[in-house]
């Protein structure tokens, strides 16, 4: 499988995202730093389960959206102990 985002639009490649919406909270870090595994296994969650609901709880669409194979989607979804088909609301764009 292909992981190569240059036919993806700007904000979805990986620097434009981290330019457009992720340094945006950071300007500085707190003084007592931050949890930064947290913070990405949030943000990895998230995406998890946008991708699940877009694919209507498929796990190979799922997977393709997210250019990863359908086994790592299985292992990021026992991971963060998900189920296929857990429903999430409209999220917010920024």
């Amino acid at each position: 499988m292909n992981n190569s985002t240059a036919g993806s639009p700007p904000a979805l490649q990986p620097h434009g995202l981290v330019n457009t919406h992720l340094l945006q909270w950071f300007d500085t870090l707190p003084k007592d730093g931050i949890d930064l595994r947290g913070i990405l296994a949030a943000v990895e969650r998230l995406i998890i389960l946008r991708a699940l609901r877009e694919s209507d709880g498929v796990m190979r669409k799922a997977a393709s959206l997210l250019g990863i194979s359908r086994s790592d989607m299985s292992y990021k979804i026992r991971k963060h102990k998900l189920r296929r088909h857990t429903k999430i609301g409209r999220m917010r764009r920024p």
